[in-house]
């Protein structure tokens, strides 16, 4: 797993966040440096390598990977997680997850 952030604003304390893929540790420690308080205003479930990950057919029976409270919601710009799946005859699965998107305004249009 990886993490991608785009804050809405720069931090306060005018530390940089990395624009390209992050591990769950920088992750976390950029919503940190957000401002934002862990089990609080963000969740992120660490999945180490080897991790099993079950096959599922609704939502009810997944795994919660990331939960965001509204300060996260107002404090962040775009937020994707990459999932990468090596299966047991090393064929690889990945897929970029768009959690979070740029607000858009209809009305702004031209």
């Amino acid at each position: 797993m990886s993490y991608r952030i785009t804050p809405r604003h720069s931090p306060a304390n005018h530390a940089t966040i990395p624009s390209g893929w992050i591990t769950w540790r920088a992750a976390a420690q950029d919503l940190i440096t957000l401002g934002l308080v862990e089990e609080q205003d963000f969740y992120l479930h660490h999945l180490g390598s080897g991790a099993a990950l079950l096959m599922t057919s609704n939502s009810r029976e997944g795994l919660e990977l990331l939960a965001l409270g509204s300060k996260a919601l107002e404090r962040l710009s775009a937020l994707d997680v990459r999932v990468r799946v090596i299966d047991t005859l090393g064929d690889v699965y990945e897929r970029d997850l768009q959690c979070i998107r740029p607000w858009w305004d209809p009305s702004s249009r031209p």
